[in-house]
């Protein structure tokens, strides 16, 4: 699973040109993301403190030889 802040997560989606709620529904279809039914994110400690992150699901045959 790789954890990504949602504010930086929708920030590098708009600067790139797309919709980060779409994104999300893709993900969703696609059995992609962890999250609750109603959600796109889950709460994770970081350093302490809570924040919303996407939570990807990502396999070993996603990443590329050599990444």
């Amino acid at each position: 699973l790789v954890y990504i802040i949602r504010n930086v997560f929708d920030k590098a989606l708009t600067e790139n040109g797309y919709n980060p709620i779409s994104f999300l529904n893709w993900l969703r279809r696609n059995n992609r993301i962890d999250a609750p039914d109603k959600r796109f994110d889950r709460t994770k400690r970081i350093g302490g403190m809570p924040c919303h992150c996407v939570v990807l699901r990502i396999d070993n045959s996603d990443i590329s030889e050599g990444f």
